[in-house]
């Protein structure tokens, strides 16, 4: 087969053995060119096995439930490694805190969370500062605080009655406005200007 191939090549003229050669070429560096485009790029979805080095020392907290995650979930965390070396050390332990705080919680209290942090980003940014400062305050607390606040709050939830939905069909009723009343007569027109 090898000869076929070389007595195909040495029949074709100069031309036509610059057209195969080059044809050849041409497949070989496009052949090249695609495993190295795949290689480079990032995968959606990746396996724990499939990030650097680097990437699982600071994704760490989460390896053991990487697998179980959905790409976008990955995606986030692997932007926040990627920003991870660029961080102070103070931002650095933040994150590691965060992340193995994050996978303590539960998928409700996860969910939770989200919806939280959704509600904030609405917010105005001045709200917004001070919600950042209250939690900032909140993460100063002594722990016995922490939980002491915790326990009213949830014994104050607990208590709250559900509105009836006679009160709520109520409160969603435009309110009522009075008639205006007819313009009081000028005192001119009421009190004769000449004695008869």
């Amino acid at each position: 087969m090898a000869q076929e191939a070389d007595a195909l090549i040495v029949g074709l003229t100069g031309s036509g053995r610059r057209d195969v050669v080059s044809r050849l070429i041409f497949g070989l560096l496009v052949f090249v060119f695609s495993f190295a485009v795949q290689a480079a790029a990032p995968k959606k979805n990746p396996a724990w096995t499939d990030l650097t080095a680097e990437q699982q020392q600071t994704l760490q907290p989460l390896a053991g439930e990487w697998g179980s995650m959905d790409a976008p979930r990955k995606v986030k965390w692997l932007g926040i490694a990627k920003r991870y070396p660029a961080m102070t050390e103070v931002e650095q332990k933040r994150v590691q805190t965060r992340m193995s705080d994050w996978v303590k919680l539960t998928p409700d209290q996860r969910k939770e969370a989200r919806e939280r942090f959704r509600k904030i980003t609405k917010l105005p940014p001045g709200k917004r500062e001070v919600v950042t400062q209250h939690w900032e305050e909140y993460q100063q607390l002594p722990a016995d605080v922490k939980r002491n606040l915790a326990a009213e709050t949830k014994k104050k939830t607990e208590n709250l009655e559900p509105r009836s939905r006679a009160k709520t069909a109520q409160s969603k009723k435009p309110p009522v406005v009075a008639e205006p009343h007819a313009p009081t007569p000028a005192m001119s027109s009421v009190i004769p200007t000449s004695a008869n």
